[in-house]
């Protein structure tokens, strides 16, 4: 019969139930009690190891539990010290019964297993956020980021609901567009059948694909921004070609004001020999650009003021939103409770932040820059280093010096230096 796994468990914690059964050896089904159980039968192992810990301090043991015969349960508590740090965070534990007598025959037996903080667990994982020491690229904590991408979302959701509110948006479009085919007589699936008969013979009449024209339109456009980008800093003064011209002017001896005028010179005599001028051609430009709009429908005056706005709404409400060039965001809920956002409020508020000072640094205790003057202020609560050689190790306090800052835990595994950062909670 498989052993049973109870579950993932925080360090100090005060009790791990571990529920068992026993039966008669001539009937499975019929349940009899268990004789000559103590505390110190039960054995307690860890990482899958032979050795065991060496103390039953904190081990409970209730036989017929609830006076129903065959029914008991193993209760641990894993704040009991005695052996020292055997309840690490990240242990794998193993419980067994040995030589107990169930039905007149000696007994061993495993009766159950469960883990302190596993790697990776739900437990583990909750401690870091908490400790803020999850961190992303840009060095935000995690929760710092859900507040931010919370408070943008309820932004964006505020700013499209007009899409669908029954009186604009999409629903006033449909209204309208329903209107103006019944003005004309037409119908869009008739139009689009049309257009694209037009399409296609455009295509065949020049060898050519939309998605071609495309591709290369935004490959060129997508140069062309590279290019004046750079240019837009390049030619400020002294920038790089500002330099450069001025550099080969120096060289040459050239007077680029004359070379301009003899430039204009020789556009004059183009523009006889060839019997053009410029403003004709930027007619024909401006002829054929006005004939694109009224094919596809748009002005370009209503395309930049929709540019405008929108840009015009996000300078005014980034200010508002930026605090020292961050996002500041407040949670007024969680899955829809306010009530479950000021109890995580109220949490993190209790949680104290120190860093390790010079003096006694041990690994039982360490002078610290904490500015509580009363003794014994954080008895019994825990602390979890953020940083140094104990970086996410955590102890319970035993003892705290108002008058030294001096903090008196249950040994870590190695001394901590000045500077190293800690937090309480």
């Amino acid at each position: 019969m498989a052993v049973p796994y109870y579950g993932d468990f925080p360090t100090g914690h005060t009790g791990v139930i571990i529920p068992f059964n026993t039966f008669d050896s001539n009937d499975p089904s019929a349940s009899v009690t268990i004789t000559n159980l103590a505390s110190t039968d039960v054995h307690i192992h860890k990482n899958g190891g032979t050795t065991q810990r060496t103390s039953a301090a904190g081990v409970t043991i209730s036989i017929d539990f609830d006076t129903i015969t065959g029914n008991h349960i193993c209760k641990i508590d894993l704040s009991d010290d005695t052996d020292p740090s055997f309840y690490a965070a990240g242990s794998e534990i193993s419980v067994r019964l040995e030589g107990t007598t169930i039905d007149a025959a000696t007994v061993n037996a495993w009766i159950g297993a469960f883990s302190i903080e596993r790697a990776g667990g739900t437990v583990a994982l909750l401690k870091l956020i908490q400790a803020a020491t999850i961190t992303n690229a840009a060095g935000a904590d995690i929760a710092a980021d859900i507040i931010a991408i919370k408070a943008e979302t309820a932004a964006i959701v505020n700013d499209t609901d007009v899409i669908d509110d029954g009186t604009s948006g999409l629903v006033k479009i449909a209204s309208d567009v329903a209107a103006v085919l019944a003005d004309t007589g037409t119908t869009i699936p008739g139009t689009i059948t049309t257009l694209q008969t037009d399409v296609t013979a455009v295509r065949v009449d020049t060898s050519s694909t939309l998605n071609g024209i495309v591709t290369s339109i935004a490959g060129n456009t997508t140069a062309i921004l590279a290019d004046t980008n750079e240019l837009q800093t390049d030619w400020t003064n002294a920038g790089r070609l500002d330099a450069i011209l001025d550099t080969i002017a120096a060289d040459t001896t050239t007077d680029i004001p004359a070379t301009i005028t003899t430039l204009q010179t020789d556009v004059t005599a183009i523009r006889v020999d060839t019997s053009s001028t410029l403003n004709g051609i930027v007619t024909s430009i401006a002829g054929n650009t006005t004939a694109i709009l009224v094919d596809t429908g748009t002005t370009l005056q209503a395309e930049l003021d929709g540019i405008q706005a929108d840009t015009e709404d996000i300078q005014s409400r980034l200010p508002a939103a930026l605090s020292s060039g961050n996002i500041k965001a407040d949670v007024l809920a969680i899955s829809t409770s306010t009530d479950a956002a000021d109890k995580l409020e109220a949490s993190a508020e209790t949680i104290v932040i120190g860093a390790a000072a010079a003096g006694t640094l041990s690994t039982t205790q360490m002078t610290t820059d904490l500015t509580e003057a009363t003794n014994d202020h954080y008895n019994g609560r825990v602390i979890i280093w953020t940083s140094g050689v104990l970086i996410q190790q955590a102890t319970d306090i035993t003892d705290y010096d108002g008058a030294t800052k001096m903090l008196t835990f249950t040994a870590v595994t190695e001394a901590p230096t000045a500077a190293d950062t800690f937090v309480i909670v």
